[in-house]
């Protein structure tokens, strides 16, 4: 719900350091213990990692030029890809100007953690890692040792 009030009224950072990190945090400190099947909790778990993501929502401006089409996808609870398509919603999408190292670090933390947590990891491989928003706006624009420890991390 916050993430639809747009960057304006309340902002990614602010979201973040207000509950996702809390949050990603008790996801991570729980690991497999918390890879139960349960909807809602998945749900919560995907909305906080896709602040990992790094993307922020602009509210459109009144007299915009028509509706705006906006098309998700994700992973369903039946592991196929899930479409949610929205009318009228605001296309103007724009990326953090300097990630948070924080951030990073929860990146970095899901994949170094032993056992890896399964479905948290997969939640931030299919909804951050493999995002062209997130590859061109963020990730491209990270200095290269951080790249380097977000890839070897995924690879190990």
């Amino acid at each position: 719900a916050l993430e639809k009030c747009g960057e304006s009224v309340i902002s990614l950072q602010k979201r973040w350091d207000g509950a996702g990190k809390n949050l990603f945090e008790k996801f991570l400190s729980v690991g497999n213990d918390c890879e139960s099947d349960d909807i809602g909790l998945s749900k919560l778990r995907d909305c906080v990692v896709l602040m990992l993501k790094g993307v922020k929502v602009n509210q459109a401006q009144p007299g915009d030029s028509g509706p705006n089409i906006q098309i998700s996808i994700g992973p369903s609870q039946t592991g196929s890809r899930m479409r949610s398509y929205s009318v009228g919603a605001s296309d103007d999408f724009s990326v953090m100007d300097s990630y948070p190292d924080e951030m990073t670090k929860a990146i970095l933390d899901t994949f170094t953690m032993k056992p890896l947590p399964y479905k948290l990891s997969r939640s931030v491989i299919d909804l951050v890692l493999t995002r062209q928003s997130w590859i061109e706006g963020v990730f491209t624009k990270l200095d290269t040792k951080t790249r380097q420890s977000i890839a070897s991390a995924l690879l190990s």
